[in-house]
């Protein structure tokens, strides 16, 4: 495999990594009779752990210079298929925002809905109602139940700030391109609209990115996850909430 540049650290070596010990099966068998919402939020804390390193698998492959065609050869254009492995990385760690906003919504019950769900369909129904909600009463209502997190979010949003419009604009917009992955041009074509000389060839080509830059903001996101997520399971401490329901049982 080669390395973008002679004397680069391997991406390996610069995603910093998360442990977690998930519950045991008797744990999350309890889990249930402390609420709906926050046995629920447990299931997307994992899911967001996971996505996370979906994500990270993804930004490996873009690193790398050698890669594979559609089928299995040596890619005689690799900068096509490092192009289709950075637009996952960036969509798939743009769903990890939308994860961390749905466990924070089940395990706090932020709409006092969330424990009267009767079926999954409920649930999911919910999950509608997180990606709805305004940005500022969702930050009002985590500020009050508990001042750590938000902090943690509002920095961590500021530091992955670029994502969401670039994982949008992969999704919808069909307008990201990367330099040596990208339609040339050749000549100008321009046409007078109401009275102004307008370049038609510069306003219909998509911006060009450094495939170099890019991975390097992506390390920097999943790093960022990385440090959110560990504040999640430390501020949400599910074992320890089961060990206090036990202890009120008697048991």
């Amino acid at each position: 495999m080669k390395m973008e540049q002679q004397n680069e650290m391997p991406i390996t070596k610069r995603l910093n990594i998360n442990k977690i010990t998930p519950l045991t099966f008797f744990e999350i068998s309890i889990l249930p009779l402390l609420g709906i919402g926050l046995a629920s939020s447990y299931y997307k804390i994992i899911a967001l752990h996971n996505n996370i390193y979906y994500a990270a698998y993804a930004l490996v492959n873009a690193w790398k210079t050698d890669q594979r065609d559609l089928t299995g050869d040596i890619s005689q254009f690799p900068m096509f298929e490092r192009t289709m492995h950075l637009q996952n990385a960036y969509i798939t760690y743009n769903n990890c925002v939308d994860y961390v906003y749905q466990v924070l919504f089940f395990y706090y019950d932020l709409d006092s809905c969330v424990n009267k769900a009767k079926s999954y369909d409920d649930i999911v129904n919910f999950e509608e109602c997180v990606k709805a909600k305004r940005r500022d009463e969702f930050d009002r209502k985590i500020k009050d139940k508990n001042s750590e997190l938000y902090k943690a979010i509002k920095k961590f949003r500021e530091e992955i700030k670029g994502l969401g419009s670039k994982a949008n604009n992969i999704k919808h917009d069909a307008g990201f391109w990367i330099d040596g992955n990208h339609i040339n041009t050749f000549g100008t074509t321009r046409k007078n609209i109401a009275g102004e000389e307008v370049n038609l060839s510069q306003i219909i080509i998509p911006p060009r990115y450094n495939i170099s830059d890019e991975i390097e903001f992506l390390v920097n996101v999943h790093n960022e996850f990385i440090v959110l997520e560990k504040v999640l399971f430390e501020q949400l401490a599910y074992k320890a909430k089961i060990k206090e329901f036990l202890h009120s049982m008697g048991l």
